[in-house]
Formats: structure tokens, sequence, C-alpha cells
């Protein structure tokens, strides 16, 4: 997700490069290194991933055509079992917009009512470094490419384990695998095909034009806070942002958390909502985030006027903590 560094060693360096090769490598430092795949490569590339979920004995798997160009520029198009193109995700960083081809419908985007990051890089990467331990576990070979492996093993019980393998030539990343062992539930995603582009065509990330309708009162209203502190939730999650979005009528303002690595979601509705209608809400992720099969577990509650559900990748005891306000013992 650097210039491919390989063909530039063997060009310049010759002779030196083998005699180099007869001595280990020397390890990098492993937050250094997730720094920069997470900051992404200087050089445009584009491939085909693999998608494999699984929960319990259920699996299933989804191929992507993947395209990427500098800074945070990305497009994937999601291909159904016969190899059309299923759905188109197109995002920038900070705004995401999905497309859905075969109802011809688009969500998101760059209007009024698209989700917008609102968590600088900077608070992800110290919430990161905060929540979970990061090695490096060696290197292995992807594809024919040399690759690093890193290991984020979260300091929480009942959060997922995440293992990556980082491009040495590019620090792209070349597969990630999460795993939350307790639910017997994860997802694998790694590339088939890979490659470095010397560019990209700019239409490949050109968001749709959509109407641009008066917003309303609603829209134009700020989320209600979530109970108690809304700023954290237990486990380590902060606040990372909000949007608006309607289901039948009804108004659901959708607060987004994030532990640096796992992102949940708490809904706040006036009237209760059944969890799986919420789950087909939320958004679709971008290439730097691996989601699990389904949202692990749901907990719901009511507060005042407010109905609240918790969603995320992690074990309902910890769910049950942020209903409860609380941090649970490791």
């Amino acid at each position: 997700m650097r210039t491919p560094a390989r063909l530039i060693f063997i060009s310049l360096l010759g002779t030196a490069a083998l005699a180099q090769a007869s001595s280990p490598t020397p390890q990098p430092n492993a937050v250094q290194l997730l720094d920069l795949a997470y900051s992404g490569p200087s050089s445009p590339y584009q491939g085909r991933i693999l998608l494999t979920k699984w929960s319990g004995t259920r699996t299933t798997t989804e191929e992507a055509n993947v395209f990427f160009s500098p800074p945070e520029r990305y497009r994937i198009e999601f291909l159904a079992p016969d190899g059309t193109v299923d759905r188109v995700v197109i995002g920038d960083g900070q705004s995401e917009q999905v497309q859905l081809i075969k109802q011809g419908k688009t969500l998101g985007g760059s209007t009024s009512t698209a989700s917008q990051k609102i968590m600088p890089r900077d608070e992800e990467r110290r919430l990161l470094a905060e929540n979970y331990a990061i090695t490096v576990a060696g290197s292995e070979d992807v594809m024919g490419r040399q690759a690093w492996v890193v290991d984020l093993v979260p300091k929480l019980a009942g959060k997922p384990t995440q293992r990556m393998w980082i491009d040495k030539d590019t620090n792209a990343i070349l597969e990630v695998k999460r795993t939350l062992a307790s639910e017997k539930s994860g997802a694998d995603s790694r590339f088939t095909r890979f490659e470095i582009k010397k560019d990209q065509p700019e239409t490949l990330f050109a968001f749709a034009n959509l109407p641009k309708s008066q917003p309303s009162k609603e829209e134009n209203a700020a989320p209600a806070a979530p109970p108690s502190d809304g700023a954290r939730l237990a486990g380590g999650f902060a606040f990372a942002g909000s949007d608006l979005f309607d289901v039948r009528g009804q108004r659901v303002e959708h607060l987004r958390y994030t532990d640096g690595l796992v992102p949940v979601s708490l809904f706040v509705t006036r009237v209760p909502v059944e969890a799986p209608k919420l789950q087909e809400a939320a958004s679709v992720s971008s290439p730097m985030y691996i989601g699990l099969a389904n949202p692990v577990h749901v907990s719901q509650w009511k507060e005042g006027s407010q109905h609240y559900t918790v969603v995320g990748e992690v074990s309902p005891e910890l769910l049950r903590q942020m209903k409860l306000g609380k941090t649970p013992a490791n």
C-alpha cells in the first residue's frame, strides 16, 4: 500500500547485493513498520484479493479487484461468482462511496450524508499501540515477494488477534488474517495477484455524482451523545466520528468508536429496532480494515427515551461491559 526497491537494489548494488544476501536482514521496529504500512506505499498498485470469512462451521469466500493510488485513494471491485462486478467501493481516506451495480444504487460519497473521518491518524496509531502488543514475527515468502510478518495481540481479552504480511519492497499489506478464537470466527484477505503500476487513471477513483438535496433538520442536527461518557467505551475504545441515516423512515444516529484496530458501532434510535437491520446498514470497510463475517455480537438497551445498540467484533462479555460502562479485567 514505495517504489519497487528490488530492481533498484539489483541495478545499483550489483554483486554487493549477493554478498549481503548471505547475512540475515535485521528486523525493523514493529511499530515503525506498521506505521509505514498504514501510511501506504508511494507507488500505485493493483491486484486481486481473495477474502475468506468464517464463523463457527460456516465459511464464505469472495474475490475482488483492488486499485490503489497514493496517498489514500482506492477502488475495490467485489466480484460475483460468475466474475462480474457486484459492487464497487471507492474511497480517499476521508469519504467512501458504495456503488451497488446490479441494484443501480449509489450510497455515500462526497455529499452531506457521507461518513466523514474525524479521528486524526496519529490518534488512531496511539490507540493501537496502547491497546495491542505489536511485534515482528519474522519474514515469509508471499507470491514470490519477501514480506515481514507482524503480529498484533490485544492486551485485553475479548478482542481479535491480527497477523499481517507486509511487503519488504513497497510496504504494501499483502495479507491480513484476523481471528477471534473464543468465538471461532475470523477473516483472511490476501493478494493472489499484485502489480506495481507507474500510474492509475483518475477515472478509477472518481465518485459518482449524486443529487444534492436540501439537508433536512435532522441531517443538520448533531447526533445525541451516547450514555455516560461519550468520548470512550469500555475496553479502550475512543470516539472516532458519527453520521446520520434513515432506516424505514426512522432516524438512526451512528457513533463510531475504535481501539486503533477494531471498529465498534453504537446506534442511537428513538424506537427499538432489530439488530440485523443495523448490521446491514454498517458501512463497507476500506482496504486497511478486514472485518469478520458478521458483527460478532450485538448488545441492546434503553436509557431514557433513547434506544441503544452496540455492534462490534468483540466477545459478548466485552460488549456487556460497554453497556455497563465498565472496563473488564483481563
